[in-house]
């Protein structure tokens, strides 16, 4: 992910990269050159950024941001902003102590047909499915509700509008000792929507779908293709003859999505609008931990099955 944020960040015109930091020097020489600049082994040799993309492995993420934050360095941190919630906490508010701001890698919040969503919404959801699996991916070792559950849990507790008072959870892995590859959670809300959402990396194919209802719509979401399609019944009515029969009228609306760019880039852009105090500081770091908290009472809470 480090190569993909420098990737948008040097397209934008928005920002120079100053400086690559990777312990591993091949990785980052190679990245240093691809993007003209320099390149270091730790934090302690960076001086004079502006801002700071945080794109490493996960257990290092609160040894990284804290530092950052501290030295009034607006910084943006892969998601998650770290493996446990007291990390969390301690990062969130490093950056509420430095005045600091902070965004955590919650890209879907930028895909276009989300936005779009967010546009279609006019009534209070009443459910929320979400299912996120993908086949096998050996390079990734944090756990799977860590890696693409809180992605929805991100978007459920958005449109939710609300905190979760309540988690359940089931959860696989191929041992005992191993990592968590498959989730699946029920979450409801103070607002009284339930979510439901599923992760898994034991698939046999990608899928990225989301369901809404609101008393009034379903929308369905396939964040592959790009697609969204709104359901409004119209009418129901029971026909008595020789046997009863029941006929259904649904209204199906296709919106026009507006692609407005990448979405890594458009939360960059974000990124660049709360380091330029255009945007809300406050209100996007108060964003960040109620997601972080669905995951950790998914995984403390939940039920744990092994495989072979």
């Amino acid at each position: 992910m480090g190569s993909n944020h420098a990737r948008v960040a040097a397209a934008s015109g928005n920002a120079e990269i100053a400086v690559v930091v990777d312990p591993d020097e091949t990785r980052a020489r190679q990245l240093a050159d691809k993007h003209h600049c320099g390149w270091a082994a730790t934090l302690d040799h960076v001086d004079g950024i502006d801002l700071a993309v945080v794109a490493s492995a996960t257990a290092t993420h609160e040894a990284c941001a804290i530092p950052l934050l501290a030295a009034g360095v607006p910084t943006l941190v892969e998601k998650p902003l770290a493996q446990d919630l007291a990390s969390v906490d301690r990062i969130i508010k490093a950056a509420a102590s430095g005045q600091s701001p902070l965004m955590c890698g919650f890209v879907e919040r930028f895909n276009p047909i989300v936005m779009t969503m967010q546009r279609v919404i006019e009534d209070e959801p009443i459910h929320f499915l979400a299912v996120r699996h993908s086949p096998v991916v050996p390079r990734i070792q944090t756990s799977v509700v860590h890696d693409l559950l809180i992605h929805d849990a991100d978007l459920a507790v958005r449109f939710g509008r609300s905190d979760a008072d309540a988690v359940s959870s089931m959860m696989w892995s191929e041992s005992a000792n191993g990592s968590i590859e498959l989730a699946d959670a029920v979450v409801h809300f103070q607002s009284s929507m339930i979510a439901n959402l599923s992760a898994s990396r034991v698939g046999q194919r990608k899928t990225r779908e989301i369901r809404l209802t609101t008393p009034s719509v379903l929308v369905e979401l396939d964040l592959l293709r790009q697609d969204i399609t709104v359901y409004r019944n119209v009418r129901l009515e029971q026909i008595v003859g020789d046997t009863i029969t029941y006929r259904e009228q649904t209204m199906i609306d296709i919106p026009f999505v507006r692609h407005g760019g990448e979405p890594l880039a458009l939360q960059f852009g974000h990124f660049m609008s709360l380091v330029r105090d255009e945007a809300d500081v406050v209100r996007e770091r108060d964003s960040l931990f109620e997601p972080h908290r669905i995951v950790d009472l998914v995984l403390r809470r939940g039920d744990r099955s092994a495989g072979r």
